[in-house]
């Protein structure tokens, strides 16, 4: 029989099944994700997710990828297994990779937020406390390219978000010697990429930011994102959370990091807050929260270079 000429219809062929329906999940800026229900010979229904980078993040999508996946399965980690990779686009016409449904939903909501980010504290201690040496042949060292990145001078600077204060600091500033080793990165570890069931954390998803580095990297990227989804009350109990479930991780220079993770947003609120009900209030809203977390960084770092 030959295959379907709806893309979705031909991925459920290609997973052995039958398409019972697709439809869009939104939330997330680096991939148009998709849902999949299939229909299998015997009966029994399965789901998938599909994602295509595009856009701003369109990339190439490879069997490292999918290595990294099964990796972090094989890790006891709670990552969505890889299940197909058209790395050539046949289907959609562009890079696609599908991947198991987890079964959960992304909660923004304030309610037990203590618990709430202790759990995700406890979470990405477990990530960073991982076996290295599976994931060293399939992902860059971020510090090349944080170092890289941070002594750039652009043309355009941001300075609704202090771009050129925060990069003068980096650059005069030489980040002192760093204590921590390196550890398996998220590189994206933010309540957009939580799943939640029951009350506890069914699943992390989106690794394409997945690095190898000192676990501040990911500590300074959270504290950020946690300040624009609940406010300044989350970021310090988040902080202290992460000490406790990693003791092992000096925090010293978490100053240096907040201002790299200060750099990230640059030229991209007003995209970062395209899926929000009010997409021009919630971009105000994360340039003056990025305004206190950024005073402090400088204030820190400061104090701890001088």
């Amino acid at each position: 029989m030959d295959a379907p000429s709806d893309p979705f219809a031909q991925l459920a062929h290609r997973l052995g099944g039958a398409l019972v329906r697709a439809w869009p999940l939104t939330g997330g800026v680096s991939a148009a994700t998709s849902a999949l229900e299939i229909e299998l010979p015997g009966g029994e229904r399965r789901r998938f997710v599909v994602r295509r980078p595009g856009g701003h993040y369109l990339r190439d999508l490879r069997e490292a990828d999918v290595a990294l996946l099964e990796r972090l399965g094989e890790a006891g980690l709670p990552a969505p297994r890889p299940r197909l990779l058209d790395a050539e686009g046949e289907i959609f016409g562009q890079p696609a990779l599908v991947l198991d449904y987890l079964e959960g939903e992304l909660d923004f909501g304030e309610a037990d937020l203590p618990g709430k980010l202790d759990a995700l504290a406890r979470q990405l201690a477990a990530i960073h406390a991982a076996d290295l040496s599976r994931f060293l042949p399939l992902l860059p060292n971020l510090d090349q390219r944080a170092f890289a990145f941070f002594a750039r001078t652009p043309e355009d600077p941001d300075e609704s978000l202090g771009e050129s204060e925060v990069r003068a600091a980096l650059q005069n500033r030489p980040r002192p010697p760093r204590s921590n080793a390196d550890v398996l990165l998220h590189g994206d570890f933010w309540p957009g990429n939580v799943l939640w069931r029951d009350g506890r954390i069914s699943g992390v998803i989106d690794w394409e930011d997945a690095a190898v580095g000192d676990p501040l990297y990911d500590l300074a990227i959270s504290r950020l994102d946690l300040l624009w989804a609940y406010g300044p009350e989350a970021v310090d109990p988040f902080t202290a959370a992460y000490a406790r479930a990693a003791p092992q991780v000096d925090l010293t220079l978490l100053p240096w990091f907040d201002l790299g993770a200060c750099l990230r947003p640059c030229g991209q609120i007003s995209v970062w807050a395209t899926s929000a009900d009010d997409p021009a209030e919630a971009a105000a809203r994360m340039r003056d929260r990025h305004a206190g977390f950024r005073r402090q960084a400088l204030a820190a770092y400061a104090l701890l270079t001088r």
